[in-house]
């Protein structure tokens, strides 16, 4: 029986059979069968103008790829090369080094989207009434809030010894700490007015620890009353930011959200791991076993770029089970720490790179979401001029 078609035709097969329809050829890796296998080789070459991968040995001519599209968007969106032993950072990471995408330069690209873009004009080429409207691009402002208060709220027996310590270490430090303490001046790191008042008109999204004291989480304790009215006045742009243990005790994901629901009256259901503490799919598997929907740690400490090769949410998909899931993934460009520490950019500098990754958010028709914290303002912490810097990335709209 002949093949016929009345619009766009893909064949995604070894061989296109004879007297068949017009279409696009795409010859298959068979990437997209292996799941969680080490997958290549990963030589990856420039297809007009574009990174491309897997090559394939199929001569390059009109309506024909050289490689595997379809390979490529998988093993992007798909993390496998999350799931593969790989060694991790010293946070239990997995590094941007380690990627594909930053071994061959192109971490930088939304690069499943802009191969999307290329697949959709080739087969709406000449098609009419089958024109598909790229998404309208998007600003996203995302702040962590880690610390709501440098010094305020937290035991006399520390604020003394903290104070005793910056005085011979940090004396500036120690001044800003004395004008606090005697009620002269606002705590540099409660900058939630100004957040609030920078965000209007904004998407804005807050992401808040409620953990446990442990090295890395130093929050104020639930039952505070400060603390609480802060949780108060952030409201429906509140999500969990899940403690640094979770990662070992994942049992403490679901204590940490009650008592944030708790606290707000309401269900919480998007989040972002503290440290960017991500496994796969360990991680995505106990977000959705406590109820959370929404997850924005998609990115990288250590580098800024799309890390899942996209600049749009997408829904994560359980590669191990071979199972679609109800967790949406909001992957995120860049944050202030990655700026600053990682990549030890002046302010200045972050706020070029902030333009070039929005402008390639842009093109893609993607959303350029960033990463802040609320104490990456106070210039006695090391953050002078940074203020700037996030007051011209809002400025980003396009």
């Amino acid at each position: 029986m002949p093949l016929s078609t009345e619009g766009a035709c893909i064949y995604y097969l070894e061989r296109v059979p004879e007297a068949a329809p017009a279409g696009l050829h795409i010859r298959p890796s068979g990437w997209l069968k292996e799941g969680v296998r080490p997958q290549g080789p990963h030589r990856v070459a420039e297809v007009e103008g574009l990174p491309a991968f897997p090559l394939n040995s199929e001569v390059y001519g009109p309506r024909r790829l050289p490689f595997d599209l379809f390979g490529l968007l998988f093993y992007q969106l798909s993390r496998v090369e999350e799931y593969l032993p790989t060694p991790r950072d010293i946070h239990g990471r997995f590094p941007a080094r380690a990627s594909l995408a930053y071994r061959h330069g192109f971490l930088e690209r939304p690069l499943v989207d802009l191969w999307a873009d290329r697949l959709m004009d080739e087969l709406t080429a000449g098609v009419p009434r089958r024109r598909v409207a790229r998404p309208p691009y998007r600003l996203q402002p995302t702040i962590d809030v880690d610390y709501p208060w440098a010094f305020r709220y937290k035991p006399l027996w520390r604020q003394g010894a903290a104070f005793l310590k910056n005085t011979f270490h940090h004396p500036a430090l120690a001044r800003r700490h004395w004008e606090v303490w005697r009620g002269r001046s606002e705590d540099p790191f409660f900058t939630f007015p100004y957040l609030h008042e920078q965000l209007a008109g904004h998407a804005g999204r807050f992401f808040i620890l409620m953990g446990g004291k442990t090295a890395y989480d130093k929050g104020p304790p639930p039952e505070s009353p400060p603390f609480q009215q802060l949780i108060g006045t952030l409201g429906d742009k509140l999500g969990i930011h899940p403690s640094y243990g979770v990662l070992e005790e994942p049992e403490l994901l679901l204590i940490e959200k009650n008592r944030l629901e708790t606290l707000l009256g309401r269900p919480v259901f998007h989040s972002r791991q503290h440290y960017l503490r991500l496994r796969l799919p360990d991680t995505y598997r106990q977000l959705l076993a406590a109820g959370l929907r929404h997850d924005w740690t998609m990115g990288y400490a250590d580098a800024v770029g799309f890390r899942a090769g996209t600049a749009r949410s997408f829904p994560w998909y359980d590669l191990e089970r071979e199972r679609g899931t109800e967790l949406m993934v909001h992957p995120f460009a860049c944050m202030d720490v990655s700026l600053r520490s990682y990549l030890e950019l002046s302010p200045q500098e972050a706020a070029r790179k902030g333009r070039e990754l929005a402008r390639s958010a842009q093109k893609a028709g993607g959303t350029f979401t960033f990463i802040w914290h609320n104490s990456s303002f106070s210039s006695v912490h090391g953050w002078a001029g940074w203020r700037e810097t996030f007051e011209q990335l809002l400025a980003l709209k396009g």
